[in-house]
């Protein structure tokens, strides 16, 4: 082994610095390398990561990547103004294996006046697992400070959790995967075979505008769409993501109760496509759609008999 690596972060890695207590501490630690203007992310791959199959979350894997696009757009560009994802385009190429080195570079389309179109590609021991495009908006006061990039020290996750406060109807459902329990608690309601899924925003879900982070609520948008779709076909399969879209339409504040509600349009013998809208008060605040591979593997976690803690 390089003498510059530890089994947590590569050559030239070092911790970055986000605020302790919101999402990307709770779900990191981040590493960062900067090389002129490139500007790559890394993540030793642990099993807080995972899901119930025991590799890392779809959830955990887009949110690195719109961390990617994002803060590598600017160093990209030179100008640390505020960007916001809009949309999101994500193809999972293979699995994120835990203890695996994750690790990307973003790469600019094209900038305009109000819009960053940005694309990457994440590699887990150096082969491709994700690639994505996002659309990023050019807006707002914040500003990035890139002399602050790096920590002196590694973080520590807080995991504080608050009273999640669920409205009536929904109870604490019973999630496999330590990335969903570690940002749970999610709750569900069922009604007929329509299954609505959904958390209360507290401060360790957001980002350090103190919205909440887009990928806490890719995350939501993911299982929604999955766990939605099982229920409305009867067809309890282990389905895996292998493509996933997402627009951003209206920020999700601290307090606000998230949930969400799947359509499926096709099934087909081997795939699933399905899409679903996330709500706060009834008000549409992202749009999701979802390709799945429908395995011949029982996945009887999520049935109307297992569902509920």
């Amino acid at each position: 082994m390089d003498a510059n690596m530890t089994p947590d972060r590569q050559t030239g890695f070092r911790t970055l610095a986000v605020p302790e207590g919101r999402f990307l501490a709770e779900n990191g630690p981040l590493q960062a390398r900067l090389d002129g203007d490139v500007l790559r992310l890394g993540l030793r791959l642990e099993e807080a990561h995972a899901n119930a199959g025991g590799i890392t979350h779809g959830g955990m894997l887009m949110t690195f990547a719109d961390t990617q696009l994002c803060l590598g757009a600017m160093f990209r560009l030179g100008e640390f103004g505020h960007l916001a994802t809009i949309n999101l385009t994500v193809d999972f190429v293979r699995p994120g294996v835990t203890g695996g080195w994750l690790e990307g570079e973003t790469m600019i389309v094209r900038a305009t006046r109000n819009m960053v179109f940005v694309e990457t590609i994440l590699t887990v021991d150096g082969e491709t697992a994700l690639r994505a495009s996002a659309v990023l908006w050019r807006g707002g006061d914040q500003t990035f400070d890139p002399a602050a990039l790096f920590s002196e020290g590694d973080l520590s996750r807080l995991g504080r959790k608050g009273e999640a406060a669920p409205p009536a109807g929904y109870r604490e459902v019973a999630i496999p995967g330590p990335f969903l329990i570690n940002n749970g608690p999610l709750y569900g309601e069922i009604e007929g075979d329509t299954l609505r899924i959904g958390l209360r925003i507290e401060e360790r879900h957001c980002n350090s505008a103190g919205v909440c982070h887009g990928g806490l609520a890719m995350m939501l948008a993911d299982l929604q769409t999955s766990a939605g779709t099982m229920f409305r076909t009867g067809n309890f399969q282990f389905m895996p993501t292998i493509h996933f879209s997402c627009d951003l339409v209206a920020a999700v504040r601290l307090g606000d109760w998230l949930y969400g509600e799947t359509n499926v349009i096709r099934q087909t013998r081997n795939l699933s496509f399905a899409e679903c809208l996330l709500y706060v008060d009834d008000s549409p605040v992202m749009r999701a759609s979802d390709i799945s591979k429908i395995s011949n593997k029982a996945f009887d976690l999520f049935t109307p008999e297992t569902i509920f803690v």
